[in-house]
């Protein structure tokens, strides 16, 4: 979706301090991101997610990584159509045609009302914006209050 990045500036130190706040400084921001930030940033981007079946919200799922050292959180997306086709894609961009046509009829047939209703083509999805684009943009105001927790934390931290 998109990528938040902290940045800690140190504008004093000792170097007793600050070894000790650089090996916090992790555990800090793991602490904040599981506890407080990724289930905010979960609920925004279940919350601008397009809604028509509700799998696409149930299938996106907040998960915390720590990798070179570096730390994160990725919302992801397992939701997949009734064939097992992964859609997520789908419903950010939409079709590549303005007309999806099967390699076999059955692809297209609906039941509607109790009766079968077979299609030879179907108008493609396009949507009229990102909806990830909106999380992100959703998700700042929160990103802004970790960073001025974890700020505080680690100025305590450091001293």
């Amino acid at each position: 979706m998109g990528r938040a990045t902290f940045t800690a500036t140190v504008e004093r130190h000792d170097g007793h301090r600050f070894s000790r706040g650089a090996r916090q400084a992790k555990l800090i921001m793991l602490r904040e991101f599981e506890g407080d930030l990724g289930p905010r940033l979960l609920r925004v981007s279940r919350q601008a997610a397009p809604e028509a079946s509700g799998k696409l919200q149930r299938g996106l799922h907040s998960e915390v990584r720590l990798r070179a050292g570096r730390v994160g959180i990725e919302i992801r997306s397992t939701a997949r159509s009734d064939t097992g086709y992964p859609y997520t894609g789908v419903t950010r961009v939409g079709h590549r045609s303005a007309y999806i046509e099967p390699r076999s009829k059955q692809a297209l047939a609906f039941m509607i009302g109790g009766r079968q209703l077979i299609r030879k083509r179907v108008r493609g999805y396009h949507p009229s914006h990102d909806w990830a684009e909106d999380a992100h943009f959703a998700s700042k105001p929160h990103v802004v209050l970790a960073a001025r927790r974890i700020g505080r934390q680690l100025q305590a931290v450091v001293g």
